[in-house]
């Protein structure tokens, strides 16, 4: 994949914090690594931000993911949903769960 410096919208420079194997469960072989990182500068070009309230637009970054081998995916439609509050729902989750589930009481 060829990527010119000028078609870069978003950079982010990381530290290793921690590297996991992932075990295959049959066989004990490691099959991938995972590979977390503490992100300690982030670089954008400012046309990728929303006018008006400074911060990123999903719409205009054109995010990839990366979704096994070489495969790779776009961001198809962007759509918003409320963010639960949690003490707006725990009561239906208890009523659900069970209340020691919610509390962390059941195994």
């Amino acid at each position: 994949m060829s990527c010119g410096r000028s078609k870069i919208l978003i950079f982010l420079m990381a530290q290793l914090f921690k590297t996991v194997d992932i075990v295959e469960p049959n066989s004990l072989k490691a099959k991938s690594t995972l590979v977390l990182g503490s992100i300690k500068y982030i670089h954008m070009r400012k046309d990728t931000l929303d006018p008006t309230r400074g911060i990123p637009d999903p719409g205009k970054l054109k995010a990839a993911v990366r979704l096994g081998s070489p495969n790779y995916a776009t961001l198809g439609d962007i759509f918003q949903l409320p963010i639960p509050v949690w003490e707006n729902e725990k009561d239906e989750i208890e009523e659900i769960m069970g209340e020691g589930y919610v509390k962390g009481q059941k195994q």
